[in-house]
C-alpha cells in the first residue's frame, strides 16, 4: 500500500562508570542531525523526515542517494535539547508518494548536533544502525557459553564464560558491533564486582532514556525494538538482555545453572518473572 506525504533472580556484574547527573534544562537551539539510512530488499530511498520531540521537525535539509538502496541526509532542525530523535525514511515510490513510510524508534537524549544512521528500513520500521548490529551479534551467540575466539569483549581478557555476566555481554555487543561501548558509559574498572545491572538501570533512568513503547507506521509497539538495551531492575541485583527485535532478546543467563549460557527467550517471559520495565538505547544507538 502506498504512503501518502502530507531472567531469573541473582546477580549479573559489570563494572560500570556510575554518572547520575540532573537531566539537563530544555534549550532552544539548531543542532545539526546527519548520518545514513538504507533500505531492505533494494528499494531507494526516496525522503528522509527528522522528527524531533523538542519540536522542529522537517524534512531533511539535502540528501543524497550514496547506492542503489541508501543516502546520506543533513539538516539542521530547530528544536529545544535535549530532545528524542526518530527518522522516517521513504522506500520506494518518489519524492511525493513513498511506497512505504518506516520509522526508527526514537533516541533519547540528544543534546547536540549528531549522526544518526538507520539500517534495514522494511514492514514500516528501521533501526539504529549500531544498535541493529548489536542484536545481530546477539543472536550469533545464542546457544553459547563462551565469548567467541577474535571477538571484542569489554576487558583485555576475552571472558571463559558469561555466567554472572549479563551487562558485559550486552556492553560486548555494542562493541563488537560499532567498535564503542554504550554511552552514557557502564563499563569501567571503578566499580568491579560490585557493579550490577540495577545500577544501570539508575544510569539510564536519570538520564531519561528508558522507554516503554514506541511507534511503526502500523501504530503504537509496546516490546522493545532491535538492539535496545532491556531493562529488569527488580530482579535480585538486576539484570539486563538486548532485544533482537520481534519480541524477542538474547540474554546472557546469570545463574550458570543452565547449558547453554546465551539464551533467545520473550521479552517479558517467565524465566524473567515478571520484572520487565523497558528499554533504552544508548544515545550512541545510531552511530
Amino acid at each position: 500500500m502506498k504512503v501518502k506525504i502530507a531472567l531469573i533472580a541473582g546477580t549479573c556484574v559489570l563494572a560500570p562508570a556510575l554518572v547520575i547527573a540532573r537531566a539537563p534544562v530544555a534549550s532552544a537551539a539548531q543542532p545539526t542531525i546527519d548520518g545514513n539510512v538504507s533500505c531492505a530488499n533494494n528499494q531507494p530511498v526516496v525522503g528522509v523526515w527528522i522528527t524531533s520531540s523538542g519540536g522542529g521537525s522537517r524534512f531533511a535539509q539535502t540528501w543524497t542517494k550514496t547506492g542503489p538502496a541508501t543516502a546520506s541526509y543533513t539538516s539542521p532542525v530547530a528544536t529545544s535539547l535535549p530532545t528524542s530523535i526518530s527518522l522516517h525514511v521513504g522506500c520506494g515510490g518518489n519524492k511525493q508518494e513513498w511506497a512505504s513510510d518506516d520509522f526508527s524508534p526514537p533516541i533519547a537524549g540528544i543534546s547536540g548536533s549528531a549522526s544518526i544512521s538507520v539500517t534495514d528500513c522494511v514492514n514500516g520500521h528501521c533501526s539504529p544502525v549500531m544498535a541493529y548490529g548489536a542484536g545481530q551479534w546477539a543472536l550469533n551467540q545464542v546457544g553459547t557459553n563462551h565469548a567467541a575466539a577474535g571477538e571484542k569483549v569489554t576487558d583485555s581478557g576475552a571472558y571463559s564464560s558469561w555466567s554472572l555476566l549479563c551487562l558485559a555481554f550486552v556492553a560486548s555487543a555494542y562493541l563488537n558491533a560499532g567498535d564503542s561501548l554504550p554511552t552514557p558509559a557502564v563499563y569501567n574498572s571503578t566499580y568491579g564486582p560490585n557493579a550490577t545491572a540495577a545500577l544501570t538501570y539508575q544510569v539510564y533512568n536519570s538520564h531519561k532514556l528508558i522507554q516503554t513503547t514506541w511507534s511503526d507506521s502500523s501504530g503504537t509497539v509496546s516490546y522493545p525494538p532491535d538492539g535496545a538495551i532491556v531493562f529488569y531492575p527488580g530482579l535480585q541485583g538486576g539484570h539486563v538482555a538486548i532485544s533482537v527485535g520481534g519480541g524477542n532478546v538474547v540474554t546472557a543467563n546469570e545463574k550458570g545453572v543452565s547449558n547453554p549460557l546465551v539464551q533467545e527467550e520473550g521479552y517479558n517471559s517467565g524465566n524473567l518473572h515478571g520484572h520487565y520495565v523497558g528499554w533504552a538505547f544508548p544515545t550512541n544507538a545510531g552511530s
